[in-house]
Protein backbone atom coordinates (compact mmCIF):
# COMPACT_ATOMS: atom_id res chain seq x y z
CA UNK A 1 0.00 0.00 0.00
CA UNK A 2 1.24 3.47 -0.74
CA UNK A 3 2.57 6.11 2.01
CA UNK A 4 -0.14 8.32 0.82
CA UNK A 5 -3.43 5.57 1.20
CA UNK A 6 -1.35 4.16 4.71
CA UNK A 7 -2.00 8.06 5.77
CA UNK A 8 -5.54 8.36 4.80
CA UNK A 9 -6.36 5.34 6.46
CA UNK A 10 -4.59 6.56 9.59
CA UNK A 11 -6.71 9.59 9.65
CA UNK A 12 -9.87 8.13 8.55
CA UNK A 13 -9.52 5.64 11.39
CA UNK A 14 -8.84 8.20 13.89
CA UNK A 15 -11.38 10.37 12.83
CA UNK A 16 -13.97 7.60 13.43
CA UNK A 17 -12.31 7.26 17.04
CA UNK A 18 -12.68 10.81 17.78
CA UNK A 19 -16.42 11.03 16.81
CA UNK A 20 -17.14 8.02 18.79
CA UNK A 21 -15.20 9.27 21.82
CA UNK A 22 -17.02 12.70 21.64
CA UNK A 23 -20.72 11.08 21.76
CA UNK A 24 -19.51 8.70 24.36
CA UNK A 25 -19.60 11.78 26.43
CA UNK A 26 -23.14 11.95 25.82
CA UNK A 27 -25.18 11.30 28.28
CA UNK A 28 -26.53 7.79 27.01
CA UNK A 29 -29.95 6.67 28.81
CA UNK A 30 -29.83 3.43 30.26
CA UNK A 31 -26.05 2.80 29.34
CA UNK A 32 -23.69 1.34 32.13
CA UNK A 33 -20.95 3.26 33.44
CA UNK A 34 -18.51 0.59 32.41
CA UNK A 35 -19.92 -0.04 28.80
CA UNK A 36 -19.02 3.83 28.23
CA UNK A 37 -15.29 3.60 29.53
CA UNK A 38 -15.49 0.34 27.85
CA UNK A 39 -16.48 2.57 24.53
CA UNK A 40 -14.85 5.42 25.34
CA UNK A 41 -11.46 3.60 25.61
CA UNK A 42 -11.60 1.79 22.42
CA UNK A 43 -12.68 4.89 20.73
CA UNK A 44 -9.28 6.47 22.20
CA UNK A 45 -7.30 3.61 20.61
CA UNK A 46 -8.80 4.31 17.33
CA UNK A 47 -8.29 7.73 17.76
CA UNK A 48 -4.87 7.13 18.26
CA UNK A 49 -4.37 5.09 15.24
CA UNK A 50 -2.94 8.34 13.33
CA UNK A 51 0.22 8.52 15.82
CA UNK A 52 1.49 5.17 14.65
CA UNK A 53 4.43 5.30 13.02
CA UNK A 54 5.40 3.25 10.21
CA UNK A 55 8.79 2.16 9.78
CA UNK A 56 11.11 0.54 7.02
CA UNK A 57 10.93 -2.45 8.95
CA UNK A 58 10.07 -5.19 6.07
CA UNK A 59 6.21 -4.83 7.18
CA UNK A 60 6.08 -5.08 10.97
CA UNK A 61 4.94 -1.53 11.91
CA UNK A 62 2.22 -1.91 8.73
CA UNK A 63 1.10 -5.49 10.47
CA UNK A 64 1.41 -4.00 14.59
CA UNK A 65 -0.60 -0.96 13.05
CA UNK A 66 -3.61 -3.18 11.16
CA UNK A 67 -3.53 -5.59 14.24
CA UNK A 68 -4.57 -2.60 16.32
CA UNK A 69 -7.20 -1.56 14.05
CA UNK A 70 -8.51 -5.10 13.85
CA UNK A 71 -8.97 -5.76 17.44
CA UNK A 72 -10.35 -2.25 18.35
CA UNK A 73 -12.88 -2.37 15.57
CA UNK A 74 -13.51 -6.13 17.33
CA UNK A 75 -13.88 -4.35 20.16
CA UNK A 76 -16.48 -2.19 18.85
CA UNK A 77 -18.35 -4.69 17.60
CA UNK A 78 -18.62 -6.86 20.76
CA UNK A 79 -19.73 -3.12 22.65
CA UNK A 80 -22.44 -2.76 19.91
CA UNK A 81 -24.12 -6.33 20.78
Amino acid sequence: MQDGRIEELQQAVAARGLEIERLAYLPLRNADAEWVASLMSVARRLHLVETKRLYIDGGKSWRELLEIIQTTATALAELAD
